[in-house]
Parts: structure tokens; sequence; C-alpha cells
């Protein structure tokens, strides 16, 4: 690079480090968020199943006793899917 080159980077650099102070400094805050993700809480008496569907593939977790889950995993499952559960139960209609 010869100095011709970097005199011209460096405008653009700075051109941009000043771009970017003022849209910081002239933002007014744009970018609060005013929403909130609130989950209803559920009763454990009354949960017994966690669905996770995603296109044509479904993944379930189900209680079967008392702090005993089992992971439900679809039929083609890649093997990415291994460290969640070594056996596939098998599927049970619901």
């Amino acid at each position: 690079m010869n100095a011709l080159q970097l005199r011209r980077l460096a405008l653009v650099v700075g051109a941009l480090l000043v771009l970017w102070g003022l849209s910081t400094l002239l933002g007014h805050g744009s970018d609060r968020v005013t929403g909130s993700l609130a989950l209803p809480r559920l009763p454990t008496t009354t949960t017994d199943t966690f669905t996770v569907a995603h296109g044509a593939d479904t993944v379930r977790l189900v209680q079967v006793s008392a702090g005993v889950w089992t992971l439900r995993l679809p039929d083609r499952a890649p093997t990415s899917c291994a460290p969640w559960g070594t056996a596939r139960p098998p599927r049970s209609p619901r």
C-alpha cells in the first residue's frame, strides 16, 4: 500500500467512526425493548409432556412417573441427537 491509499483508508475509517458516534448520540433510544415474555407458571401436577415441533419433526419429553422423564425422538432422528438419549422408546399415539 502506498501513502495515498493509506490516507484514503484512514479518512474512510475516520468518517465511519464519526457517523457511528453521531448515530449513537442521536439515536433517541429507539432500540429499547418494551414488551416482555411472560410465560404462565404451570402446576407440576398437570404438566407431563413438553413437545418441541419443527416442520415434520417432533421431539417429546414425557414424564413417565414422579421425577422420571424420558425423551421420545422421531424414528428418523439424526445421529446428532445421540447425546439426548441412546434408546428410543416405542412411539405411542397421543
